[in-house]
Order: structure tokens, then sequence, then C-alpha cells
């Protein structure tokens, strides 16, 4: 019973924080006190009243249970090997139980059959890279000693047997090209890996709906209804497996005739896991289009491509990005015409200028064409005091013996500026 009025105020202060306990949850106080503070709330109150109690009374211990860290008792192993394929390229990834340490990617892996390799750290792992082959199967080896970041060394090594995937379907139009000649070969290159046949559609574009066409072409997404003339095709292809091949989709053999004119082009394909398109306007024209703009003019030159040729009499059209035409007037004798004192102002200013004639329609896009300065002499020549200057051209830079070359010449001269 001795013990008892020793120690009185440890009694006295546990009896203290019961009845604030109860006190808290009978009010209904709605402050809510986490665990680790209200643990701390009890420590700094005990040690508080240890200071009043002095030397001679028994102390008050308060004592908060700490999980040790066990990291250092798991164990150092490989836990993965996968192969796989991503857009950075093919490798095989290795994981491990522990963060490694900083020259883990040097010596300890060794692949079979061997090829030249890169060895990057990620994570608590290694990323092999090399050209690894879809459809093989490679012996991964990783040796002991690897080192953790904790100082361990791996020791045992383990060796794992990983075999690549297919190549994911892919389609792509190989050229960026959009013009094909009237009498030329109107064919489209499409390059694809494990596909085993393209849905190809062609539609034909209008001259007042090539600015709306445009307009949603960089979304990614086309319009359906881009036209009432709409055909559709299924091309197989016979590629071997994992091996790029290029089809060559005649555009005759969609249309059942030679393509004139602007269409869009699409083609497709597609299975359980998505499906992947390219589209493109194809031109296939004999209109060749040149547009100078100054501050209030637009000059517009035409010629055949085939010949050299002026377009006369062909319908120019100019139109705002918000497809409203501005300009509409027929080229001359010589495949010219000039707007002049024109008002580019507010929804004036010219987007895409189009240009018809017969069945033949081309278009240039006016943001997308614009040359630099830079390397051309701007200012103009001087005039011509006595004599003749004169600029000689052909269709083609690259003629084949027996080919007939179609020449064209601008003549300067004095009175002639």
């Amino acid at each position: 019973m001795s013990a008892l009025p020793k120690n009185r105020w440890i009694w006295i202060i546990l009896i203290f924080l019961t009845l604030n306990t109860l006190c808290f949850w009978t009010l209904g106080a709605v402050k809510l006190i986490s665990h680790l503070e209200y643990q701390g709330k009890i420590k700094r109150m005990a040690q508080n009243m240890l200071r009043r109690m002095g030397p001679s009374e028994s102390r008050f211990h308060v004592s908060r249970s700490v999980k040790a860290s066990d990291a250092a008792h798991v164990e150092f192993k490989v836990t993965s090997a996968e192969a796989k394929a991503e857009e950075d390229g093919s490798y095989i990834e290795i994981g491990f139980s522990k963060q490694l340490g900083p020259q883990a990617d040097k010596g300890y892996v060794t692949i079979t059959p061997e090829i030249p390799v890169r060895i990057e750290q990620a994570g608590w792992g290694l990323k092999i890279y090399g050209d690894f082959k879809p459809g093989e199967e490679y012996k991964v080896e990783i040796l002991k000693g690897i080192p953790s970041f904790d100082g361990m060394k791996l020791g045992t090594g383990k060796t794992e047997i990983v075999v690549f995937p297919d190549y994911a379907p892919e389609l792509s139009l190989k050229t960026n090209g959009q013009y094909l000649l009237l009498d030329g070969s109107q064919t489209v290159p499409v390059e694809t890996v494990n596909v085993e046949k393209i849905e190809v559609s062609m539609a034909k574009v209008y001259d007042n709906n090539l600015v709306f066409l445009l307009n949603n072409m960089r979304y990614g997404g086309i319009p359906d209804d881009i036209g009432p003339d709409s055909v559709k095709k299924t091309v197989e292809t016979k590629f071997k497996r994992n091996e790029k091949g290029e089809v060559r989709v005649d555009l005759k053999d969609i249309l059942g005739k030679e393509a004139s004119g602007l269409y869009f082009f699409s083609a497709q394909t597609g299975d359980e896991e998505g499906w992947r398109r390219e589209s493109r306007i194809i031109i296939a024209t004999n209109i060749g289009i040149v547009v100078k703009k100054s501050e209030n003019d637009l000059f517009v030159w035409l010629n055949r491509l085939s010949t050299a040729e002026p377009v006369v009499g062909a319908t120019i059209k100019v139109f705002s990005k918000t497809n409203q035409q501005i300009l509409d007037a027929n080229t001359d004798g010589n495949g010219f015409l000039h707007f002049k004192d024109v008002d580019w102002t507010g929804d004036r200013k010219p987007f895409v200028v189009t240009a018809s004639s017969a069945d033949d329609l081309s278009f240039i896009k006016l943001e997308e064409t614009v040359l630099s300065e830079t390397d051309f002499a701007v200012d103009g020549r001087a005039y011509v005091n006595g004599g003749y200057e004169a600029f000689v051209y052909g269709d083609r830079n690259i003629f084949r013996p027996g080919e007939t070359a179609h020449v064209r010449t601008i003549v300067r001269g004095r009175g002639m500026d």
C-alpha cells in the first residue's frame, strides 16, 4: 500500500485523462484528433507533470512503437523478364526485388544468340535494347554479383527464355505528295505491316466544300459526307509476317476510269485491337498554279503541267478560311489573271485559290506554300538600257534521250518592263 501515495501523481494524471476522454465523446465535440496527435498530447502533459514532481518522484515513461523497416530483410532476386515492343524500340525488361546500384548495367547480363545491345537502368530493373526479331526467342542470363542500391549482391544468377511478339498491325501512306499527273501513273503507295487487307475509299471533292475539308483535316477526323461521289474497294495484301510491304493502289481500279480533279483518299484497316487510318487529298490534274500576293493585289498564273502551255479561260476562285468566296474571274490568253486594288481586311484574307477548266480542278493553299524572300532579289533588276534579257526554263530538269523538251522563255527589253 505504500506504493500508492508515492505514485499518486501518476494516478491523478490517468484519472484526469479518462474523465477528459469521456467528456470529449459525451459532449459531442466536433474536433477530431488523430491517434498520433492524441498520443503526443499525452506525452507532453506527462512530461510537464513529471518536471513538477522533481527528481525524487518515480518517472512516468511514455513509449511509442515504431515499425522497423524490413527493407534489409528482403531477398535480392530477379522477379521478372519480359519481351516488349513500344515506340522507342523492342527491348527486354528485367525486374528485381530491390533498387539496383549505379553499376548494375555493366556486364551482368548476356543475350543468346549474341547481338549488339544497349542496357539502361529503369527504376528497379534493366531495359535491354537491341535488334530483336519478332517471333524469335532469346536466352537472357542474369549473372550473380549484380549490386543493389543498399550494397547487397545477387547471390544466385538466373536464366530466362523470352519470345518477342509480332509487330502490331500498321498502315501508312509512304509519301507526303498529293499531286498526280492526268496522263501519268495514278497510283498511291501504302506501306503495311501485318495487315491482310486494306479498305480504300475515294470521295470527289468540289471547290465549294474544299475549305470545309481543309479546316477539318487537321483534327484527324474527316467528315463522311464530303460528297455523294464516293467509291470503296478492298485491296488484299500478300506479304510475309512481320515484314513491311508496299501496296500500290491504282486509282483507276477504284474509280473505273482515270482520276481527274480533287479526291479525298482514305486507306484503313482494323481488327479487334482497333482501327488504323491514313487520309490525304489527292489532286489528279494538269493545271499548275503560281500565285503572288501583295498588299492590295493578287496575281495568278496557270500552266499545263504536261506541256507548260498557258491555261486559257480557266475559272479562278479565291476563298477565305470561313469558306466565303472573295474573288472570281477567268485567265487571259497568257494564262494570267491580275486582281487589283483588293481589300484584304476582315474576313477577306485569302486562304485557298482554286482553278478549274473543263473537267480539271486544282487548288493552292496559300499559307502552306509561301516562299521565303530571303534568297530572292525582291527589289527587282535595273531597267534595261539596250538589247534584251531572257530567262529560259523547261517543264522539268532532266530528260531521257529522244524525249521532247518543252521550253518557255521570258524576254525583257527596253520599254517591255
